[in-house]
């Protein structure tokens, strides 16, 4: 069984696929980087995953951004200016 086969077939795959993670697997033993949306691809057309997996099991990760960016303690993109006399 190869590592991606191990990685993505799982009995009742109830998580979702961690493309990065696999796409790391990939890199490892081949050298090569695959973007994600191709690895996706090429995971499909293996029969690793199935059309439903691939559809709502397999997110794209784009960031935390959208999890958090409205939370209460959220902070500013904005680099705080500190000043040397204020640790004097």
């Amino acid at each position: 069984m190869t590592l991606v086969r191990a990685i993505t077939k799982r009995e009742g795959m109830s998580n979702p696929v961690n493309l990065i993670y696999v796409r790391a697997a990939v890199e490892a033993a081949t050298g090569i980087e695959v973007p994600l949306e191709k690895l996706k691809q090429y995971l499909l057309q293996e029969g690793l995953i199935t059309p439903y997996e691939a559809k709502h099991k397999c997110p794209i990760f784009t960031g935390y951004g959208p999890y958090y960016s409205n939370e209460d303690f959220s902070v500013d993109e904005t680099p705080l200016l500190l000043q040397d006399d204020v640790f004097q």
